[in-house]
């Protein structure tokens, strides 16, 4: 995989190992076509650890609590067998061009599900309350495989809206970062 910041490489045995745990995965280029999450979070990669690191990129079309889980296990199933260190990212943009307040209360009340490793509850959350998150599933995903490897939380890092940023408080998307404890 080609980057302006150099050569990417895939690590083709886990992923292969993935994709044959999982009832919903396949192997599959297009899917990477169009979307751009994966590719943003390349140069921090990059800035960290150098060139000296693969990536497995797992585009989720299917955003339920079922793909998320049969995805974790998937995943933890093949890291375990294969005996590798891994760091799992995932990308999701929160809600979408709303008002900056709407935004921030909506957001916050799904990481509140987030911080307690609540998969049903975030679900739920960001359905009831209209979160316009266009990636729930890896967030999912982030939840069962914090639980599968013994975290007992998640601690937020850092949110914020583009508003933050650009001034413009009427239509704002949020962004945040965090990580299993």
């Amino acid at each position: 995989m080609e980057e302006p910041l150099g050569e990417i490489e895939i690590n083709s045995g886990l992923a292969k190992a993935i994709a044959r745990n999982s009832s919903y995965l396949d192997i599959d280029d297009i899917p990477h076509e169009s979307e751009h999450s994966i590719e943003v979070q390349i140069p921090f990669l990059h800035h960290i650890f150098g060139n000296s690191f693969k990536i497995v990129p797992i585009a989720m079309a299917m955003q339920t609590i079922e793909v998320a889980r049969d995805i974790a296990s998937a995943i933890a199933r093949a890291v375990e067998d294969l005996g590798r260190d891994v760091i799992y990212i995932a990308s999701t943009d929160w809600t979408h061009y709303e008002p900056h307040e709407i935004s921030v209360k909506k957001d916050l009340g799904a990481l509140e599900y987030v911080k307690k490793l609540d998969v049903e509850g975030f679900y739920r959350y960001i359905v009831e309350n209209n979160v316009s998150a266009c990636g729930p599933g890896p967030t999912m995903v982030f939840i069962y495989l914090a639980k599968i490897w013994g975290y007992r939380e998640a601690r937020i890092l850092k949110y914020a809206a583009s508003g933050d940023v650009t001034g413009e408080r009427s239509w704002v998307v949020g962004y945040t970062s965090s990580m299993a404890i």
